[in-house]
């Protein structure tokens, strides 16, 4: 149990390292130059926090004076201010240097949502590895390269940096840890589970409501691909839902349902004027009817559940992202803006798709990893190996199990009574 956790620990370590790594100077920037970066509203609104913690009622600083609630969701800004007033450090530096651990922590609780929903270490963490290297939307939309330095640029730095998504990718940070603890509490059923699958829903939305979004998509496609193994439907449901409403009771303070009109009027105007008429309406038809068809055949296929979550998940991204860039077809306000979670999710589905088929290339060592994989995923089973050699030696018997594998022989146990009698200097007792 200690090495399993030591390992799990050690992989994270080593995603977050290597994030790090690529982004250095933002764990101490104040300010950067990138003055068409929005994330000036942000630093504001942490530095506003930071000062008046006794008054969340009213925001004056905007349009006059709007409903804190209104502003923003609140949760980042909370955590920046927090950082101001307890290590007195500038507004800037604290945004800057949260961001940055954000930043560093998303491909961590993507390897960790990867790993709880497959049981795959080595897996989830060439899916987080990938994460931190390569965008998939880069591969697949030349608009996108245009401001992202090519195929191959850093898109998920630029968007932070340049951009200014701070608030989103704090979203997208939590949205695995979300879905993860969403399968844990389902698989163990502890109290304290709910809570902590609870908070970490309800975290997701108080930091950006796109990452809102797109975890209702995965929670969605969570119950279609049949997660978790082995659960019943309908107490599936019903626990989902409640954990659901338990979560909205957590965070209605801020979000609560007239937040969320101000939202619905005003996510529309925002950037190419999205419009709910018949061609939208028919696009949004198509797309839910290709997750039915997809759900039912990877199903019929009996493809891995976890493998049918990510596809799914993808799916819908992809058809927001990839369908406004290609088509121009607007599948949500502001479709494009979900490609962050596209490629988060394609990784994992790739990687989830691509990697049994690695494991059957003749002469493949990903069964018996050297260096740090070794380290990190274990060494062969030798009770395993022996488990094998038995078995191919029971002709024309096929073990129930592993533990009936291990059986000796009726030849084989004579054998070890003689043995251990001669060892014993002759003495010992019957078979």
């Amino acid at each position: 149990m200690r090495r399993d956790y030591a390992k799990t620990m050690g992989c994270a370590a080593l995603l977050f390292a290597f994030n790090a790594y690529v982004t250095p100077l933002l764990f101490h920037t104040a300010y950067t130059v990138e003055m068409g970066s929005i994330e000036a509203a942000f630093i504001g609104l942490a530095r506003y926090a930071s000062q008046h913690w006794n008054d969340m009622g009213w925001f004056p600083l905007w349009y006059g004076g709007v409903p804190y609630a209104d502003s923003y969701p609140p949760l980042l800004h909370w955590i920046c201010g927090l950082v101001v007033t307890l290590a007195g450090v500038s507004p800037g530096l604290a945004y800057h240097f949260v961001t940055a651990m954000i930043y560093c922590l998303g491909p961590v609780t993507l390897f960790w949502m990867a790993w709880r929903l497959s049981g795959k270490r080595e897996c989830a963490l060439v899916a987080g590895l990938g994460y931190s290297l390569i965008s998939p939307t880069l591969l697949l939309a030349a608009s996108a390269r245009v401001d992202s330095d090519g195929f191959w640029g850093p898109r998920r730095l630029i968007t932070l940096v340049v951009f200014g998504e701070g608030p989103h990718q704090a979203s997208m940070c939590l949205l695995p840890l979300a879905i993860g603890l969403l399968h844990v509490a389902l698989e163990k059923r502890k109290p304290w589970y709910w809570v902590a699958a609870a908070l970490s829903i309800a975290a997701v939305p108080m930091s950006n409501w796109l990452g809102g979004m797109a975890l209702a998509i995965c929670v969605v496609a969570y119950l279609f691909a049949g997660l978790p193994a082995g659960g019943k439907t309908v107490r599936t449901l019903l626990c989902t839902g409640a954990l659901g409403v338990y979560a909205y009771a957590i965070a209605v303070p801020w979000l609560s349902p007239a937040t969320i009109a101000v939202i619905r009027a005003n996510a529309p105007r925002v950037a190419d004027n999205f419009r709910a008429d018949a061609t939208q309406r028919t696009f949004a038809i198509a797309v839910a009817a290709a997750f039915l068809l997809a759900a039912w055949a990877m199903a019929r296929w009996n493809v891995p559940r976890y493998t049918r979550f990510a596809w799914l998940v993808s799916l819908v991204l992809g058809a927001s992202t990839l369908g406004h860039i290609w088509f121009r077809l607007s599948l949500l306000p502001q479709p494009d803006r979900y490609a962050l979670e596209m490629d988060m999710f394609v990784w994992v589905a790739v990687v989830f798709t691509v990697w049994p088929l690695v494991r059957l290339i003749p002469g493949s060592q990903w069964d018996r990893p050297p260096g740090l994989f070794e380290w990190a995923f274990g060494p062969r089973n030798p009770m395993k190996n022996r488990a094998a050699t038995l078995t191919g030696q029971m002709v024309g018997r096929t073990p129930w199990s592993a533990r009936d594998a291990l059986v000796p022989l009726p030849g084989q146990r004579y054998q070890h009574h003689a043995e251990r009698q001669q060892a014993d200097g002759g003495v010992g007792r019957g078979p």
